[in-house]
């Protein structure tokens, strides 16, 4: 939210310092504009065209000679190697030192370096790591925006800029002095106005995208709370699973031992019922027994009998 206010302070302040500024340097006012309206408009259209030449500017004062100490050339100071990828990209056969190629090749480079930065970000802030990618190059850009975290915006990544280069007061400033080069235009009150109320969509949006971006973080924690409830639901019936195995078995191993002790039982049965038999025709044949008479034995039988006592008792005498 803090970013938010902050960047729309700055549109705001940007546009106030335009109403207010008085033109300087009236010599840059008119030179290249068509060529540079015309480049801007059609590889740049989403940015005022004013502010690619506000960048000509501060890169070479508009002077197609223009050459710095380590090698770029032209009005859009091209270094050597850029210049021949940017120049075969677009069919381009001459040097940076042309306006003709220079100025359309430059609003091409910026809309590609501008593309680097696709990820969804404010529009200013694509621009500004546009420009400062223009400036030092998008290495240097992008170890600074690793260093942070991976921020999206263009204040958070600059602001660790300082840790991966030596010297990165230029590219710093080379973003905010474009906007105030800017101030060498005059320029109207309706454009004043129009520039104005972009200010305030742009805060709007900037505003949306907070909003959206606390229920995301919101979304993003209850998540991970039904995360955190499902692996615990998870574990928890993972263990009922297991006690329910150890149940079933525990359940079968009796069954067995039941099913054991009731063929058992059978077995004792059975064999019960063979001694009931048993002693049930022991006792009808003792039945039977006392129902016999003395009359009923044989004589011959009761000699036999008799004759096997004497016998007996002979024998025991004689010993």
């Amino acid at each position: 939210m803090i970013n938010t206010t902050r960047s729309l302070w700055v549109c705001i302040l940007a546009c106030a310092a335009l109403l207010c500024s008085s033109p300087s340097q009236s010599a840059w006012r008119k030179v290249y504009d068509w060529r540079i309206k015309k480049a801007a408009r059609h590889y740049i259209p989403y940015e005022p065209w004013l502010l690619y030449k506000a960048q000509l500017i501060q890169e070479s004062s508009l002077n197609p000679d223009a050459q710095s100490t380590v090698g770029a050339r032209g009005i859009a100071q091209f270094m050597p190697q850029t210049w021949d990828e940017t120049a075969k990209a677009l069919g381009f056969h001459g040097e940076p030192t042309d306006v003709r190629l220079a100025i359309p090749a430059g609003a091409y480079y910026m809309a590609k370096l501008r593309y680097v930065w696709r990820w969804p970000r404010p529009e200013i802030d694509r621009y500004n790591l546009a420009l400062a990618c223009y400036n030092v190059g998008c290495g240097w850009i992008l170890k600074a925006q690793k260093a942070c975290g991976n921020p999206s915006w263009y204040q958070p990544i600059m602001a660790c800029l300082p840790d991966v280069m030596k010297d990165p007061t230029e590219t710093l400033n080379y973003a905010p002095k474009s906007v105030r080069f800017m101030r060498i235009y005059p320029v109207s009150k309706l454009a004043i106005w129009a520039c104005l109320g972009l200010a305030l969509f742009v805060g709007f949006q900037q505003w949306r995208i907070g909003g959206l971006h606390s229920d995301l973080t919101s979304a993003h924690k209850d998540i991970q709370t039904l995360t955190t409830n499902h692996n615990e639901l998870a574990e928890s019936l993972s263990s009922s699973e297991a006690d329910n195995h150890a149940l079933k078995q525990e359940i079968k191993r009796r069954e067995q031992i039941l099913l054991q002790r009731n063929n058992e039982l059978a077995l004792q049965r059975t064999q019960l019922a063979e001694l009931s038999d048993k002693l049930e025709g022991l006792r009808k044949t003792n039945d039977k027994v006392k129902s016999w008479s003395i009359a009923r034995v044989p004589d011959a039988v009761i000699r036999l009998l008799g004759s096997s006592r004497s016998k007996d008792n002979s024998q025991n005498s004689a010993r």
